[in-house]
């Protein structure tokens, strides 16, 4: 089908552009000089905008049927947004390009996966054989830029994101104006959410996204700042974003094959459990070569997380609410378990180091492992009618 090949070049954009910013944020605000709290403040925009903003995105995207006008709205937002860091030396002038990029960005990848789920309807458990577009695009720009970055300086990366943005753009003219098999509804956007939220099945796998959050949030957020503190450069964070990037390409084409023999829930489950073992191997064995031959086994354990939740959710949830749906979970995992992680970083960080800031986050993903399956059994010992 057209759009779907228009569909891969689109996850390749804008995964190439999150490559070429997100991982080096940290050590950036790191390198103007910022202090412990303040990066923690800047990292913090992100998942607020996850758990705040992503849900009315998507909410309106529902309401009016029109998902393709919305993603191109919040690509242009975040690329004006980006321009923004050009001009950016100050903790208030950051604090505005930050959040202003945030409250755009947030919505784009949402958005994305939901016209994904239109485009492949009834193939949905394909959904790997497009997102690994993303990953290639993530892989080839995340070790460009990092080896950029330790020549020509962090701007740069500003400027690659803007025009992948651009890139984006370009190409989402061509996917289809209104949705066909995603139908909008004309229930209120607090009745979307709400109907999104009593479907029971969705309920615990929130729950699951909310923990793993924390463990996804930390391993991507603070991997820079870890990498810094045993001796790393700009270099290695990008080398260890790459690393992770290329495994996930052939992770992602396999995805359909694995789901063969097990659901996408027990794939998500069984991911969380591994994302959780990752980060315990890197906050308790902090060593430069341990950190980035985990990251490999951090990308397939992060394909399994993602893709196994993005599944459960098209195949759980009514097509009228799935953009509301899809970006519930991003806010959720996103958003409420990246800002708890950002909320115990400006405590932690400086009284305490990065490694320590690891070891905490890896205790809090084991708790959440124990609560999510003790509500998986209570779902499965209490069924209901509702899903």
């Amino acid at each position: 089908m057209k759009a779907t090949k228009y569909l891969g070049s689109l996850y390749f954009a804008a995964y190439a552009a999150i490559g070429a910013v997100l991982p080096f944020l940290s050590i950036y605000y790191h390198g103007l000089g910022l202090n412990g709290s303040q990066i923690s403040a800047l990292i913090a925009l992100h998942p607020l905008a996850d758990l705040f903003l992503a849900p009315l995105w998507g909410g309106g995207a529902d309401r009016t049927g029109r998902h393709r006008n919305f993603l191109l709205l919040a690509l242009t937002g975040a690329s004006v947004a980006a321009f923004g860091f050009s001009f950016g030396r100050t903790f208030p002038a950051l604090f505005l390009a930050a959040a202003s990029f945030a409250g755009f960005s947030t919505a784009i990848i949402p958005l994305l996966d939901t016209i994904a789920v239109q485009i492949l309807n009834d193939k949905v458990r394909n959904y790997g054989q497009i997102r690994l577009w993303g990953s290639a695009g993530s892989a080839s720009f995340v070790i460009a830029v990092g080896f950029l970055n330790d020549r020509l300086g962090f701007h740069l990366m500003f400027a690659a994101y803007i025009c992948l943005a651009l890139l984006g753009i370009a190409i989402a003219f061509h996917l289809p104006h209104r949705s066909t098999t995603l139908q909008h509804t004309s229930l209120q956007l607090h009745q979307v959410l709400g109907a999104t939220l009593a479907i029971r099945k969705f309920r615990s796998l929130l729950v699951g996204l909310t923990f793993a959050g924390i463990a996804a949030g930390a391993g991507e957020a603070f991997l820079g700042i870890l990498i810094a503190d045993v001796g790393g450069t700009s270099l290695h964070v990008g080398l260890a974003f790459a690393l992770q990037a290329i495994v996930e390409i052939p992770a992602m084409g396999l995805t359909r094959q694995v789901l063969q023999r097990v659901t996408p829930r027990a794939l998500f489950t069984w991911s969380f459990v591994g994302l959780t073992g990752i980060l315990a191997m890197q906050s308790w064995i902090p060593l430069l070569s341990v950190i980035l031959l985990a990251q490999p086994l951090w990308g397939a354990a992060w394909v399994g997380y993602w893709t196994g939740s993005r599944i459960e959710i098209a195949e759980i949830v009514p097509s009228q609410i799935q953009a509301s749906a899809q970006t519930l979970a991003a806010s959720v995992s996103l958003g409420f378990g990246s800002l708890l992680g950002a909320v115990l970083s400006a405590i932690l960080l400086e009284p305490l180091g990065v490694v320590t800031l690891y070891r905490v986050f890896t205790g809090l993903s084991v708790l959440g492992i124990l609560v999510f399956l003790i509500y998986e059994w209570r779902l499965a010992t209490r069924p209901s009618v509702r899903g």
